[in-house]
């Protein structure tokens, strides 16, 4: 029973530091609820223009890693059951 309540706890915790780790590129990525593709890829990777980059809009695309990491972390606790939480 604590061993599976703790291994929930990691992986809502990793999860969490997944979702704040991308919260810039989502802020830059859907502003008033509007998507398109080349929002998201000049929240990404930037326009090009180092000037424009400073603006908060791009690029974000580190941040996506690591939370990417974050979420394969999260599901390698939970569905392994080699890691003992005692």
């Amino acid at each position: 029973m604590r061993t599976t309540f703790v291994r929930v706890a990691v992986v809502a915790l990793l999860l969490g530091g997944g979702y704040l780790a991308v919260a810039p590129w989502i802020d830059c990525a859907f502003p008033l609820h509007a998507f398109t593709p080349e929002t998201a890829r000049i929240c990404a990777f930037g326009t090009g223009i180092p000037a424009f980059d400073n603006t908060g809009q791009g690029p974000h695309w580190p941040g996506l890693l690591v939370g990417f990491g974050y979420v394969l972390a999260s599901l390698w606790i939970a569905l392994s059951r080699h890691i003992r939480f005692e």
